[in-house]
């Protein structure tokens, strides 16, 4: 990956280690909270975003309804907040790999570790819908999993409220 000047820094109390991953409208960053000394993913709004205040909107309402969910298959929020103009959200990293990245390891799984990690990731999804959430970016790459298959989704950026009428 690109060098990020990111790294070795530090942003509302985390000290960012590494960058994780890359989205359309972020950067993951495997990051500690420097009291608490917890490894997170802190994940920061993209740069070329911050001046739009409907991806601002977006950002703040994915913390927002992603923290609302409890639920054992679903990442658990810590923290959402804004420092020096740069808006965060940090979360449990969770190490291990995601589906998209096990499926082109290892192809084809085999059927029962397959209906395992759909089950928690139906389960996850129910948990939101009984909230009148929608996820609407269920993708492999938003499944997370732990090397002992624990399912973690991913990525509530395009989640919406079930009887919303709003654009986003």
């Amino acid at each position: 990956m690109v060098d990020d000047t990111r790294v070795g820094t530090e942003l509302g109390g985390y000290r960012i280690e590494r960058v994780i991953g890359r989205g359309g409208m972020s950067v993951v960053y495997l990051a500690e909270h420097v009291r608490l000394g917890r490894r997170v993913a802190l994940k920061l709004l993209a740069t070329e975003l911050a001046d739009s205040e409907r991806f601002r909107d977006r950002f703040l309402r994915e913390s927002r309804l992603a923290a609302s969910i409890d639920h054992p298959n679903i990442v658990p929020i810590y923290d959402a907040d804004e420092a020096g103009g740069t808006l965060f959200i940090a979360m449990r990293y969770v190490e291990g790999t995601d589906l998209k990245e096990l499926i082109r390891a290892e192809g084809r799984l085999e059927a029962g570790r397959t209906g395992a990690i759909v089950s928690q990731v139906a389960s996850a999804l129910d948990a939101a819908h009984t909230l009148g959430l929608v996820h609407r970016d269920v993708k492999p790459s938003n499944v997370l999993l732990t090397p002992e298959d624990h399912v973690y989704v991913s990525d509530f950026g395009l989640t919406k409220r079930a009887l919303s009428v709003s654009g986003l």
